[in-house]
């Protein structure tokens, strides 16, 4: 099972999935399965 918790909150996602976190949101992604997980992170400049 793949799940990312975001500020506390866990949610379960699976392959395709697009996430978003939020400047300042603490996250962590767990993989409690038995097969590999493949994540791309990526980050996009905003002015603010």
């Amino acid at each position: 099972m793949k799940r990312i918790r975001i500020d506390d909150v866990a949610y379960v996602f699976s392959a395709g999935t697009t996430v978003v976190v939020e400047p300042g949101e603490v996250h962590e992604i767990l993989n409690t399965g038995n097969t590999d997980l493949v994540v791309t992170y990526f980050g996009v400049l905003t002015d603010g």
